[in-house]
């Protein structure tokens, strides 16, 4: 069986993370209360793509409900990874749980966001 491989850019590739955050987002939000039948009642999430629509997308998901904490952030660019996990952090206080190590940037970085002890309800937006 042949494959065909083709390039992605980092134009598309910030395109498809930003889009799978917000339908992660919405879906992650809509399902939290199945994913939690045992254990604790807080849903860690991650953002992965901090642009605007992902930044935004974090706090449509922040103001859902109390039991959400954000935990881990990544973008390609540690720039805007930076810049969000303040950002949401000024805006959100304690909802917001992101030290330096679970700031993650890079190519990889939605790799080791998923890694990073965040709660998964399903995998949307992806193939």
């Amino acid at each position: 069986m042949m494959t065909q491989r083709h390039a992605t850019s980092r134009r598309d590739f910030l395109k498809q993370t930003t889009g799978t955050l917000a339908t992660s987002t919405v879906v992650g939000a809509a399902l939290a209360r199945s994913a939690h039948a045992v254990g604790s009642d807080q849903i860690k999430i991650a953002l992965i793509g901090c642009g605007g629509r992902g930044v935004g997308a974090a706090q449509n998901c922040l103001d859902v409900r109390d039991d959400i904490k954000l935990v881990a952030v990544a973008d390609a660019f540690e720039d805007n990874a930076r810049r969000a996990a303040e950002s949401l952090k000024k805006a959100y206080g304690d909802k917001v749980d992101v030290p330096a190590e679970r700031v993650f940037s890079g190519f990889d970085a939605y790799q080791k966001a998923i890694h990073s002890g965040v709660d998964q309800c399903s995998r949307a937006g992806g193939r």
